[in-house]
């Protein structure tokens, strides 16, 4: 009998030695990892994320632009040049305006925005108007209005 144990614990002996090596009793890469400390960005990383940012929103604002306002600003012929503006008191204002060959003296206060006259400026009149303060030319204006 004795020799029957000692046969069974020889055995087990000689499973639980080819168990060890079959087996992996290295618990310890089950349980979770030891937290790694937080890496925050470099500089040139936040540089580049800022400037890319940037692009982006230029290029945006770029198609918006082109998308609302195709033809970007208003056609040559059609600019407005604000020539002169006089102060009158109260809120109130005269504005010489040029639209193409025209000059348009417009009358603005805070509620009402009027046409107070037209002219034809030719280019000969234009280079010596420009040379004028805008209360002369107004002046010559009433006063060859009053003679017609």
């Amino acid at each position: 009998m004795l020799k029957y144990l000692l046969l069974v614990m020889l055995l087990c002996s000689v499973i639980v030695s080819q168990a060890d090596d079959t087996l992996d009793l290295d618990y310890q890469k089950y349980l979770t990892k030891k937290a790694e400390p937080i890496k925050f960005p470099t500089a040139t990383y936040v540089v580049s994320v800022i400037s890319v940012i940037f692009i982006i929103f230029i290029v945006v604002i770029t198609f918006v632009k082109k998308l609302w306002f195709p033809h970007g600003k208003l056609p040559e012929g059609k600019r407005l040049v604000l020539r002169e503006t006089i102060y009158l008191g109260n809120k109130t204002f005269l504005h010489a305006v040029q639209i193409k060959d025209k000059l348009m003296i417009i009358g603005v206060s805070p509620h009402n925005i009027s046409n107070v006259t037209e002219l034809n400026i030719d280019e000969s009149e234009e280079s010596s108007a420009q040379k004028k303060s805008f209360v002369t030319v107004l002046e010559e204006t009433m006063k060859n209005s009053r003679k017609s």
